[in-house]
């Protein structure tokens, strides 16, 4: 043991050492290498010291490590380059051994052990290496993908990344099988590695390439590049409980490593090809009778690689290699779009045969009432329907202009025939273009001077210019509405040099610079230039070019993209020594970034201002019902709402930041490590290490970078908040329905910094525009914690000392980053930076009367926030499990994998008032509001201008909400993992994978799924967003026996037949059943009020119980009374069809209408629905042609989904939908069908 501390001692002191020195460390420095150990003997089991070892590198012909057994007959060679090896051990009295067929993967750490035979040393034995291995350095738990997988397996979308679930562990939460290269992705969504490993967030993996750091960190989930898998020569997954040198994220490490040259010539040159006339439809695309979309797919290019040849100047064998790929890409396609649009009737304004939803939820025709005119009281910000009918003859000016440059480019939707699928009749499906071309290059250098010195240089850069006919992130799916152009290109530099200063003495140091960017244009009928006629005056002058949204409740909002410039860079040193001392492998490291992030708000932060119109349920009294149906369903709002609209009724309120906000925040990373593998005895060895890491806090060079302090809020200078929930500037402040506690004068002591309220925000760059209001942390906004000391162990035995039984486990504590994200969305929200104009109720013709806003906005406000004092997310990762080899050439794994997180980031509204705290204290508007049900006792919040009311007792006055990163979450996964591995001769082999396992969580996502309750926030505790309790995946590649040599003239006509196969299946994600507010749901509330004038048919209006927590961010839930699989189990098969109210695909009655009267929020589960599985196959069949000795031609014919099985992504689970329960009818409900592709490669 004292050999223990001694090592431990050492760690910890270096470790120090080399953060003291301004270090960081990183896993580039074992990104393109590997080790190879091991322990002589003779035939008695004695060891053998000072055996001679050469470690020999065929690939170029190179003696890697001449070496010397020690006195316990232990050797190993570090940072060996990746490749084929060959291994000689000598020695006096003993028969030299010579053993080939070794082949040294990314991040591997060999172990060949052998015995030596007396004799003489003349006499060489050739034996030939196991083509598996067993793992007895350390407990990592990780996945190789292989040349052969990467070459031979059938690959969807040619982008490396689809063959991450190969391996237990994995979970794919994404709803494409077809994952686009580059960063914009499907539909002009933004291309994410949605994958979860080992049960934590997608957000917690690190990307890197040869080592360089790969990832955007803004949000953690975008690459920079992506390299053709023509130019990979592998990569490799540490799942957990990996060592100290290893770390930047919690959860995979994955690391692609690109090909390199060797002393002889090689290459290729390929074209993969797919056109829609040889795919299947997309289900929903032949249930609506859409034929299949456009499709044009060619992926092309060249790779070479060997020495640097110049003839009669320089001879690069040996020393001086190259790699070069070359690969265009040009993809067109025509998705399916599939909107909610007015009827030609609705758009002349005529509502007497309108489509609704009757008691039983079928559509039926008849006249729906519907507001013809209002009146608009602008202070109180309120709109009143005045008189009601089926005809709307007074259409706005504005409403004319949009129908006239918009609506008249937007097709008319086939109502019978929407009807007769079970489809809402405003249903309107079209074709939109895509483009996806790009140009991949690699460019690879490796260089050795002698056996000491060895230089690395790769570049790869893409292009990526596309154009999403529907919009870069913001889609609308109708054709000529807002599609965009965009420049997508990324870039990255590797420089390395290894140096072997001794046989037991290796160092690295190296840079990286890696760079990505979007740059988007819009086009389309929602550019003010291509609409002349919209001409409405807003609060801020309009400098994104887009028309105002129009956002029609339960149809298709129309709102466009913006243009949208993002620019990431990484620059990043790294360094490490490697020194083996005895039995000790001793590594120290570090690692240094700087992170910068250009970037303006991707939904275009609302410069150009947007419109809402809903239903009129506020107006009950008025407009009623029509006959025939007792609820406010979809048809009815639809037509009510669309109304509305013709009239200019901005019943739903208008809102418009007063500029584009763009940033540029950097920030530093620093991390260092010390590590000791120890052979402690000849089948014991033990790896541990200490990790540092420490993340600045981001800084913004724009000047407003800003946070909320809760401290720093200051209650005195809170505004006063009349009965309205609005702010009060006039005297008298009207109280009189208030129990508020407020005094009924306007508090002149406000925080305003001109029209800005900003009460308890602190700035980064201190000035007169925010009242010197400074951060007491100088340019920074907020800490980052500094203790992240992580510790690791782990161990692996030889049960049986023959090196064909592992026992592993181990134990490690991993530090996650936070994306940058975070604090962007603070300058793109909070003012200063961004003043938000917004009024409850508005006139589409003149939301502000006229001129643009000079006052202060009299609608409180909604503000980002991060943690004051960050604490840094972690996990604790732990496993125990068995490798077993079957035989020569197969192997066995089982082992439990577990982790906890904790401070892991999440979204909480800190401005929530306590559920119920209204009652007694505040009284609901009245009026014609429709804000409450039977009596005021009863409220039923039903939109923002009800919900505004609770102003009046929230937290922080003045603030609508504070939308918060909090580091307060936690995590927790168990899962039971295998693996079998079998190969055979030539490129043979099959491989299995199987994972069952269970993720929990409070918080669901970092920054994307809001608590309901801050209150409570282990109300929250449920499955994980990608939690995928089984998952099984099948990949192998069988080359016929017959003729497979193709010798003679057979041979060559009918041998060289290949199959290759993936099979993957995986139990549904889980979905939370929600609610918004507004119109009641179909099924029959547990809640029966008495009627009222407002509410004449004794409905509930607030099944999301907005009256407990009012309308904000966070994912209100209805009441779960019983069990939603009731009656269905775990369905296998869905029914396919989509919007099919009768059969729904979970038990529906299992929700009901949250109680109005309840002080209790929702208490449906979150993740509570098991969603649907899928399961695919894809099969390819090669014909190998062997031309010459090293020539090769394969044609490949793939198919992907081979059996067209149809997998449903997701069911609808908004309670208050009239698709609650059902599969929602859009082609992305659906899962890719079989798609072709055809493919001819020359190899050499």
């Amino acid at each position: 043991m004292r050999n223990f501390f001694i090592g431990t001692r050492v760690i910890v002191c270096c470790s120090i050492a080399a953060l003291l020195s301004g270090g960081i460390s990183l896993s580039a420095q074992d990104a393109t290498t590997g080790g190879i150990s091991g322990t002589i003997t003779d035939t008695s089991g004695a060891v053998i010291k000072g055996a001679q070892v050469t470690i020999t590198n065929i690939d170029r012909n190179q003696v890697e490590k001449t070496l010397l057994s020690n006195d316990r007959g232990y050797y190993t060679a570090t940072a060996l380059p990746l490749g084929h090896y060959t291994i000689q051990i000598s020695d006096n009295g003993f028969k030299t051994e010579l053993i080939s067929g070794i082949t040294l993967h990314v991040a591997d750490a060999l172990t060949v052990n052998r015995s030596l035979v007396p004799g003489s040393a003349d006499e060489t034995l050739v034996v030939k290496a196991d083509t598996t291995s067993i793992d007895l350095q350390d407990a990592t738990s990780a996945g190789l993908i292989n040349s052969t997988q990467i070459n031979q397996l059938v690959m969807v979308s040619r982008n490396y990344e689809s063959l991450m679930t190969l391996q237990p562990g994995v979970a794919y939460g994404n709803t494409t099988d077809n994952l686009q290269r580059g960063p914009v992705g499907v539909n002009g969504a933004s291309s994410v590695v949605n994958f979860s490993v080992n049960g934590a967030r997608d957000t917690s993996n690190n990307w890197t390439i040869d080592g360089a750091d790969n990832l955007d960190r803004g949000a953690n989930l975008t690459l920079y590049v992506y390299p053709s898998p023509d130019a990979i020569s592998e990569f490799k997954t540490l799942r957990g409980q990996y060592s100290a040198e290893f770390g930047r994220n919690a959860a995979g490490q994955v690391d692609v490593v690109t090909k390199s040259g060797s002393n002889s010539l090689h290459g290729s040159a390929y074209e993969y090809f797919r056109n829609d006339a040889l795919d299947a439809n997309n289900y929903y695309d032949n249930y609506v009778g859409v034929h299949i979309p456009k499709y044009r797919y060619n992926d092309f290019g060249f790779t070479v690689g060997g020495p640097v040849l110049i003839p009669k100047i320089y001879d690069g064998k040996n020393k001086t290699f190259f790699f070069l790929s070359e690969n265009w890409l040009r993809e067109v396609t025509y998705s399916t779009g599939s909107a909610v649009v007015p009827t030609s009737e609705e758009r002349s304004g005529d509502f007497s045969n309108e489509w609704y939803q009757n008691a039983s939820g079928a559509w039926v025709q008849g006249a729906v009432p519907v507001c013809t005119a209002f009146t608009n009281n602008s202070s109180e910000q309120i709109n009143t329907c005045t008189t009601a009918g089926t005809q709307v003859s007074n259409i706005s000016s504005a409403a004319n202009a949009y129908l006239k440059d918009v609506y008249s480019i937007i097709g008319k939707p086939d109502e019978q025939a929407n009807v007769a699928k079970g489809l809402d009749p405003h249903t309107l499906t079209s074709t939109i273009p895509n483009s996806y071309p790009n140009l991949d290059t690699v460019v690879r250098i490796d260089h050795q001077i002698g056996q000491k010195l060895a230089f690395l240089y790769r570049y790869v850069h893409d292009t990526f210019p596309d154009y999403i006919g529907s919009g870069t992130f913001v889609a609308v799916p109708i054709p000529g509405l807002s599609g965009t152009t965009s420049d997508n290109p990324g870039t990255q530099h590797l420089g390395k040099v290894t140096w072997t200063v001794t046989p037991t003495l290796v160092a690295n140091i190296g840079y990286a610079y890696s760079n990505g960017s979007i740059y988007t244009a819009p086009q389309g009928a929602l550019l003010s230039a291509n609409s002349k006629d919209i001409d409405i005056t807003t609060p801020y002058t309009n400098v994104v070019g887009l028309v105002p949204t129009i956002a029609v409740s339960n149809m298709t909002t129309l709102g466009g993209s913006a243009v949208y410039h993002d620019h990431g860079v990484n620059h990043q040193a790294f360094g490490d020594i490697t020194k083996v001392l005895g039995n000790h492998t001793l590594k120290f490291g570090f690692s240094y970034s700087h992170y910068e992030k250009q970037e303006n708000n991707s939904s275009s932060g609302n410069n150009q201002g947007s419109f809402g119109f809903i239903n009129d349920s506020a107006y009950a009294s008025v407009v009623g019902l029509p006959s025939g149906t007792t609820a406010y369903g979809t048809g009815v709002s639809e037509a009510q709402a669309f109304a509305n609209f013709l009239l200019g009724n901005a019943n739903d309120g208008f809102s418009q930041y007063n500029r584009n906000p763009a940033v540029d925040v950097k920030e530093q990373i620093y991390e260092t490590y010390g590590q000791d593998n120890w052979k402690l005895t000849p089948r014991l060895t033990l790896d541990y290490g200490l990790r540092y890491s420490y993340v600045t806090p981001p800084v913004d060079d724009t000047g407003y970078l800003n946070n909320f302090d809760p401290g720093s809020y200051s209650a005195a200078k809170a505004p006063t908040i009349a009965a309205s929930g609005l702010i009060c500037f006039t005297a008298p402040c009207n109280q009189s329905n208030s129990g508020a506690g407020q005094s009924t004068s306007p508090n002149a002591s406000a925080d305003y910094a001109g029209v800005n309220y900003i009460n308890g925000l602190i700035y980064g760059t201190p000035s007169s525009a925010n009242n010197n209001q400074a951060s007491p942390f100088g340019q920074y906004t907020n800490t980052m914690q500094k203790t992240n000391f992580a510790p690791r162990f782990g161990f692996a035995y030889d049960v049986f000392g023959d090196g064909k039984t592992a026992l592993r486990g181990g134990y490690g504590l991993v530090f996650d980053e936070l994306e940058v994200s975070y604090w962007e969305t603070t300058d793109w929200s909070n003012p200063p930076a961004v003043t938000t104009y917004s009024v409850s109720q508005a006139v589409l013709d003149n939301p502000t009367g006229g001129s643009a806003s000079t006052s202060p906005s009299t609608t409180p406000g909604r503000i980002q926030a991060v943690p004051l004092h960050a604490a840094t997310p972690y996990v604790q990762q732990y496993s125990l499990g068995i490798q077993q080899q079957l035989g020569r050439n197969a192997t066995f794994e089982l082992g439990y994998i577990g982790s906890h997180g904790t401070h892991l980031a999440g979204a909480e509204e800190i401005n929530q008032p306590v559920p119920g705290a209204w009652r007694g204290v505040i009284t609901p508007l009245s009026a014609n509001t429709g804000c409450y049900i039977g009596s005021s006792a009863t409220p039923a919040f039903i939109s923002s201008t009800c919900d505004r009311v609770l102003n009046q007792i929230k937290p922080y006055l003045g603030y609508f909400s504070v939308d918060a990163m909090r580091t307060v979450f936690s995590s927790n996964y168990n899962g039971l993992q295998a693996k079998v591995n079998k190969r055979f001769s030539g490129m043979t082999y099959i491989d299995a994978n199987f994972t069952w396992s269970r993720d929990l969580t409070n918080s669901p996502a970092d920054y994307s799924g809001f608590i309901q309750n801050i209150y409570n926030p282990n109300g929250d505790y449920g499955r994980a967003t990608d939690d995928r309790n089984m998952i099984l995946s099948i990949d192998g590649v069988y080359e016929l026996p017959w003729f497979r040599e193709q010798h003679g003239l057979e041979g060559r006509l009918i041998g060289g037949w290949e199959l290759s196969g993936i099979y993957s299946a995986a139990s549904g994600l889980p979905f939370t059943v929600g609610a918004s507010g507004g119109a009641s749901i179909q099924y029959t509330p547990g809640i029966t009020p008495a009627a009222s004038a407002d509410n004449p048919s004794n409905i509930v209006n607030d099944n999301a119980g907005l009256s407990v927590l009012g309308n904000t961010n966070a994912g209100l839930r209805v009441n779960q009374v019983s069990n939603p699989q009731d009656g269905h189990g775990i369905k296998l098969r869905t029914t396919k069809k989509p919007g099919q109210a009768s059969n729904p695909e979970f038990y529906t009655g299992a929700f009901e209408a949250q109680d109005p009267n309840s002080n209790v929020p929702g208490t449906a589960k979150r993740g509570t629905i098991a969603g649907p599985g899928y399961q695919t196959v894809d099969l390819g069949v090669f014909r190998n042609i062997r031309i010459f000795n090293n020539l090769k031609t394969q044609f490949r014919a793939e198919a992907f989904n081979v059996a067209n099985h149809t997998n449903v992504n997701s069911y609808y689970a908004t309670a208050t939908s009239s698709y609650f329960g059902q599969i929602y009818p859009a082609t992305t409900s659906y899962r890719d069908p079989r798609i072709l592709q055809f493919a001819l490669r020359f190899d050499f």
